[in-house]
């Protein structure tokens, strides 16, 4: 962060950390996004996110609930786009839920 004492990023820091858990990337991502944003403000708040964010566990419910965006590259975000009108929002949609296999990627 550019200036990880000044107000605003405190203020996000103590008090919107829940709000923060709410959103679907994981860590990495967040600080991937923000080292590709030109604009100053938008990338405090995304490193400011990253440290707000706690890691998500390795579970096996975690894994399934995380967001494709998290294993793409963002230069591919347009395919990422795709999946998502497409009705492929995390890991858990592309398991075809009655053999709990991974979908081919001819039934897509």
């Amino acid at each position: 962060m550019s200036n990880p004492l000044g107000g605003w990023q405190q203020l996000l820091l103590q008090t919107h950390k829940s709000m923060v858990k709410g959103l679907h990337l994981q860590k990495e991502k967040l600080i991937e996004i923000s080292k590709r944003c030109k604009n100053p403000f938008w990338k405090d708040v995304l490193l400011c996110f990253s440290i707000a964010k706690p890691i998500t566990e390795n579970s096996v419910s975690d894994v399934l609930s995380l967001d494709i965006l998290n294993f793409s590259s963002l230069d591919d975000f347009p395919y990422y786009i795709q999946w998502k009108q497409g009705g492929v929002q995390s890991v858990s949609d592309l398991i075809n839920k009655e053999n709990m296999n991974f979908y081919k990627f001819e039934q897509f």
